[in-house]
């Protein structure tokens, strides 16, 4: 499901009238095709994002990952005891760089199919760590 409100991400989905019929038979096409031929060297899974309102012509776009779907909101509240706990919020960002999936997704109505790598190393020179070390 696309979110495209706040409190999609927190709500109690299971009352929801949502139509995954679409969404189901683009998974399972593209599940089979990587079950036969494998994922690309490099690729450890596939990151799938579907726009709330598609159909089995709806571009696919592949994607690079944005930096974030949501502006980081981070609100000091208080228990009824006086405690304080945060709540993290932030508004949904409907925009982003071409060629990310948020960018897809949101903002072209495009499905979006994002190679991920489970090495979340950053690929960057190690000297220039060791200076800080």
């Amino acid at each position: 499901m696309q979110v495209i409100d706040e409190r999609d991400k927190f709500d109690d989905h299971r009352a929801y009238d949502y139509d995954f019929e679409v969404g189901v038979k683009i998974v399972n096409r593209i599940a089979k095709k990587v079950k036969s031929k494998g994922l690309p060297e490099g690729a450890n899974l596939f990151r799938i994002n579907i726009p709330k309102h598609v159909n089995m012509d709806t571009q696919i776009e592949i994607t690079r990952l944005a930096p974030k779907i949501f502006v980081t909101g981070v609100e000091e509240r208080f228990d009824p005891r006086g405690r304080p706990y945060y709540w993290i919020n932030g508004d949904l960002i409907t925009d982003a760089e071409e060629g990310t999936d948020v960018k897809a997704v949101m903002k072209n109505g495009h499905i979006s199919v994002t190679p991920l790598s489970l090495d979340a190393t950053a690929h960057i020179d190690f000297k220039e760590i060791e200076a800080l070390l």
